[in-house]
């Protein structure tokens, strides 16, 4: 290879600026050229001006990326400082341009939610991003910005310009206003060296801390009373970016400070985070002392090791409920007159002891809401821990019977355990006779027989039965033994009647020839009774859907609203068919013919759907039905046809201020009410008003009707003071009322009240004695009388007062004592007080 040859480019190459922003072009390094005995010259023919550049002691060339370089290169080598040229070559390339703002920033830390303090610190906090060599080399330097903000230029805490290195502390003590678990940003932009932002990435996420929250007691609340084994429940876990890693419930005696009890959960292996709040729960509390004033405290633990505990809560322990029981023993095939049911072994609080038990019997499956159970309380004041019931000659339990059984205990304090769980026991079964058959079958009523039974009751030892129970009935086409079983009637199809009848129905769907006789047999857990035969053949009749019949809307019924409203049928009804109702079909058109269905209802199980759009108004409609179950389908009922309203009802109104304000107290004597705004249909428009003021009795006292001025405003005529009264609106459009609104109730104010007059002395009275008896009017005001002032002065000024009193018990009268001269001119005055602090005015002197 010739020392001239281009080593780093081949001919052609598109090349691109360096990190340091240069384009660099190599030859073949030579001892010759370090030492200085031959010197390059670089020549650039296509620069737009030709670029020459002499190199002596290297062997490769730096073009800045702002100078053209062309398109081509010529490399001479001359010998020492003459022109001799030793060797030459050339290559064509092409100058590519790479931009710094293709090198991105990569955070490495923080790379998730929490940035954690450094280790061994609490408020250090590391930022960094990758190592980028145009950092490290000083072609960028990295501005960080710390924000409440994901834009960079809002919200700004700090920045910092930093070179060489791609990592940030931050001490929050030294950053006024950051918080724990607050949304932050930190933004890096790499800047040039010109100062220009090359690119800006950034990255939100809350500042930690590996000291977590003080936990607190959730339950018990403080001096509350609890059983002696509770659960005991705390605080969710607030760790600051920390992983809660284990609970711990404390119990201790606050008077010897011993502790009672203490529990861990279980340790967390880190998988799962957050924890669900049942991790705060720790139950299974071991038995505690009870009627005892306790402390109990929780510790959190942190995945940074560090234990966290609440304040101890103060509570109380109380005798708890005794342990819910359990029914054992022999269930089923029970003698109604004699058996015996037990249950578990009382538990309870060791201060505690069983007293009695209460055991409930039913035929429904609830027997504690049943309102018809049988109850039998059973006492054992032996105080043994074991409860048995003994059933003896009980006339309340009968053969063949299902029943629904729970008991609870009940300790020596009276305190009742929870009912136990329900069991079933059952009587032992009643054998049957042969069914005696009572009246004819000869036809069908609803496609399917009617057979009515007779059966006699069954004496069991010395029970006599009054109840007979049959599971099922069978019923062949022949007598023998060996006859084809045409169905089975479970219990559900049985109706019992009075006499000891019972009928049951046999449907068509079970007969193969419809000239048939059929033969009947009862069954049980006792086996299969003798077959009993009817007389007659059966004939049976067509099964059908009846046709139903619309009614509402009725036909030509007018006034039908727009909105939503219920379509409403005749009921489902059949002939000779068993079949129930699965669906309705509903029609809705414009035309008698429904050639233009406007709405339809498919599978609705009801006979009352309810219309789901808006109708016009003052326009024609035609409906119909028709009913199916899962094989049959009905008639369609016949069209009914039905006009909307012509015009609208207003929506109920209502009273929402008084005096502008919504007080119902202290009202004035001429309010001024205000009621909603006027609602109806499109278009529709508000005419007029009626409003009322009625009392407590329903007596209308002030009223405006058909007010055409005060629709939604109205000041009312004067009403008395100091009552109770209510109001009410209506509006109406040209045509229809709305509803009354509801009553606005309220109070009025309380007036002063009327101002006496002295009835003794009278006015220019001579002769009066020297301690006269003064007497006011009788009182008048809107409460009750509840004080006066009495004055008596030797000018009518009342400038010299010589008697003075104000009394809650001389109220219309009071005796003056001997304050009074002989032959002396005084004048006297008086006024009143209710009982809401208002006085009178002075009456006249």
């Amino acid at each position: 290879m010739s020392i001239s040859t281009i080593t780093n480019i081949s001919s052609g190459q598109t090349i691109y600026p360096n990190v340091s922003g240069y384009y660099r072009f190599e030859v073949q390094n030579s001892v010759d050229i370090m030492n200085g005995m031959y010197r390059i010259n670089w020549t650039f023919p296509s620069a737009s001006s030709t670029l020459v550049v002499n190199t002596t002691t290297q062997n490769y060339i730096d073009i800045p990326k702002n100078t053209d370089p062309g398109n081509d290169l010529i490399v001479t080598f001359y010998l020492g400082t003459s022109s001799t040229v030793v060797s030459s070559s050339s290559v064509s390339f092409i100058p590519g341009q790479n931009p710094l703002n293709t090198v991105k920033a990569v955070f490495v830390s923080p790379s998730s939610t929490w940035l954690m303090p450094d280790t061994g610190t609490t408020d250090t906090y590391t930022f960094t991003i990758q190592s980028l060599p145009e950092v490290l080399n000083n072609v960028l330097r990295i501005k960080w910005i710390l924000s409440t903000s994901d834009t960079p230029g809002l919200g700004i805490k700090f920045t910092r310009t930093t070179n060489n290195t791609p990592m940030l502390k931050v001490g929050l003590s030294k950053i006024g206003g950051l918080i724990l678990d607050t949304l932050y940003y930190i933004h890096v932009q790499l800047l040039d060296l010109a100062g220009n932002i090359v690119s800006t990435d950034s990255q939100s996420f809350m500042f930690g801390s590996t000291i977590p929250d003080k936990p607190s007691i959730l339950y018990p609340t403080p001096g509350l009373e609890i059983g002696t084994n509770p659960t005991f429940t705390s605080s969710p876990y607030s760790g600051h970016g920390t992983v809660h890693r284990r609970t711990k419930f404390t119990v201790i005696d606050p008077i010897s400070e011993f502790e009672i009890f203490s529990k861990y959960s279980e340790l967390d292996d880190g998988s799962t985070y957050p924890k669900p709040y049942e991790y705060y729960v720790v139950s299974g509390i071991d038995t505690l002392p009870s009627n005892k004033i306790l402390q109990v405290m929780v510790s959190y633990l942190a995945d940074s090791g560090i234990w966290v505990n609440s304040d101890f809560v103060e509570f109380k322990t109380v005798i708890s409920q005794p342990t819910k029981p359990i029914i054992t023993g022999e269930l089923t095939n029970l003698n109604p007159i004699n058996f015996r049911l037990d249950g578990s072994i009382f538990q309870g609080d060791t201060s505690n002891s069983f007293w009695s038990s209460e055991w409930i019997f039913s035929e429904t499956p609830n027997p504690v809401t049943d309102p018809n159970k049988y109850t039998i309380p059973k006492s054992n004041f032996s105080g043994s821990y074991v409860s048995f019931l003994d059933v003896v000659s009980d006339a309340y339990f009968i053969l063949g019977t299902r029943y629904y059984v729970q008991v609870r205990y009940i300790d020596h304090h009276g305190k009742k355990s929870l009912w136990s769980d329900i069991v079933t026991i059952t009587m032992k079964p009643i054998i049957l006779g042969k069914p005696n058959v009572i009246g004819m079958c000869t036809q069908s009523k609803i496609g399917s027989i009617k057979v009515n039974l007779q059966y006699s009751t069954l004496i069991y030892g010395n029970h006599l039965s009054t109840k007979v129970f049959f599971p099922t009935i069978r019923y062949t086409e022949a007598e023998a033994n060996g006859a084809k079983l045409l169905n089975v009637l479970t219990s559900p199809s049985l109706t019992f009647t009075s006499s000891n009848i019972l009928s049951f129905i046999i449907p068509n769907t079970s007969v193969t020839d419809y000239n048939d006789n059929i033969f009947v047999a009862f069954v049980n857990e006792s086996g299969l009774s003798q077959f009993t035969s009817l007389k007659d053949k059966i004939t049976w009749l067509p099964e059908i859907i009846n046709t139903p019949s619309g009614i509402y809307p009725s036909l030509h019924q007018i006034d039908i609203p727009l909105g939503t409203f219920s379509f409403i049928s005749s009921e489902f009804s059949t002939s000779h068919y068993l079949g129930t109702m699965a669906c309705s079909v509903w029609q809705l058109s414009t035309d008698v013919n429904f050639n233009n269905t406007i709405w339809s209802g498919t599978g609705i199980s009801s006979t009352s759907p309810i219309l789901d759009i808006t109708l016009s108004k003052s326009s024609s409609y035609y409906w119909r039905i028709r009913y199916a179950s899962i094989d049959k389908i009905s008639e369609w009922s016949s069209p009914i046809i039905f006009d909307t309203i012509k015009y609208f009802t207003p929506n109920t109104p209502s009273i929402s201020t008084i005096d502008g304000t919504t007080s119902i107290t202290e009202v004035s004597l001429t309010p001024t009410f205000a009621s909603s705004a006027f609602s109806s249909g499109t278009g529709d428009i508000h005419y007029v008003s009626d409003w009322e003021v009625r009392d407590l009795n329903n007596n209308v006292y002030t009223y405006s009707y058909v007010d055409a001025t005060n629709k939604v405003s109205w000041v009312s005529g004067t009403l008395p003071s100091f009552t109770n009264l209510k109001a009410r609106v209506r509006y109406r459009n040209i045509v229809n009322y709305s509803e009354w609104s509801s009553y606005y109730t309220f109070k009025t104010i309380s007036v002063k009240p009327e101002t006496p007059s002295i009835l003794f002395p009278v006015q220019y009275g001579t002769g009066i004695s020297l301690s006269p008896t003064l007497i006011g009017s009788i009182y008048s005001g809107d409460s009750t009388h509840s004080e006066t002032i009495w004055q008596i002065s030797t000018d009518s000024g009342f400038s010299t007062i010589v008697f003075a009193n104000t009394s809650a018990l001389n109220l219309t009268s009071i005796v003056v004592g001997s304050t009074l001269l002989y032959f002396t001119k005084y004048y006297v005055r008086l006024k009143y007080k209710n009982s809401n602090n208002l006085w009178s005015d002075w009456g006249e002197t």
